[in-house]
């Protein structure tokens, strides 16, 4: 699966943009591995996962995905490699917030805005993919899939700050990393394109305000609404432990 989703977009570009090829390619990968997990005595495991674990991670991955969606940051402002670092830092900040998905989608449009006017840009999209969509999210379960798992395991909401010198580290040295490149890069380019991009200058506007409400629900919910402090949703096969999703869902409708 890891391996289609690199090669694929590479070799079959066109048609590895229709969702009917990748839905393909998950089903024939996923059919034989259910298939072969069941036989092997593991149907109970392998349905309490796609329940206990899938589920809730779906509802939250799509729950932020609806939530940051409506919040839209547009502008166009001087691409100077202040600027882009700024902006990745920012999304490092923010992934952990309001989760990778939810801070890429927020930042990539005016940072591509904002840099249209120069010709040496694609490490600014590279080091946004590796900040923002990764290393950023790494404080608490709303950033990165696999933190929310070890969160729906068990760990509690606040373990994950413990992470924050290694999140801080990281981050730091990968945007030092940009900076020194977006500066050399920005000195290879030419006159015209960067009297251009001070020309077409606008100012960074934010819509959909509202939303932000519904993230600190979202927020609230994965942090409170819990086995730590709901006793009552303790227990392997629970379905009260979906009322953490019921309320996501409600929010997002």
């Amino acid at each position: 699966m890891l391996g289609g989703i690199a090669i694929f977009p590479l070799v079959i570009q066109e048609w590895w943009e229709k969702n009917s090829s990748k839905l393909i390619v998950a089903l024939t990968l996923g059919i034989p591995t259910a298939i072969v997990l069941i036989t092997q005595g593991y149907g109970h495991e392998l349905m309490h996962q796609m329940v206990f674990d899938y589920v809730p991670f779906i509802v939250l991955l799509g729950g932020l995905f609806a939530v940051t969606g409506g919040i839209r940051l547009e502008g166009d402002i001087q691409a100077t490699p202040l600027v882009n670092t700024g902006f990745l830092a920012l999304g490092a900040v923010l992934a952990s917030i309001m989760g990778t998905t939810g801070a890429a989608m927020l930042l990539i449009r005016p940072l591509l805005s904002t840099n249209m006017e120069r010709k040496h840009t694609a490490h600014t999209v590279l080091f946004f993919i590796a900040i923002v969509a990764n290393t950023g999210g790494l404080l608490t379960p709303l950033g990165d899939p696999p933190l929310f798992l070890l969160y729906l395991r068990g760990a509690p909401f606040t373990w994950f700050m413990h992470l924050a010198p290694e999140w801080l580290f990281t981050n730091l040295l990968l945007l030092a990393i940009y900076f020194i490149t977006d500066t050399i890069s920005h000195r290879r380019e030419d006159v015209a394109s960067l009297q251009l991009d001070i020309l077409n200058q606008q100012p960074l506007k934010i819509t959909g305000l509202i939303n932000f409400l519904w993230l600190a629900g979202v927020i609230f919910s994965v942090a409170f609404i819990n086995e730590q402090y709901l006793p009552f949703m303790k227990g392997s096969a629970n379905p009260l432990k979906f009322i953490r999703e019921a309320a996501i869902m409600v929010m997002i409708i």
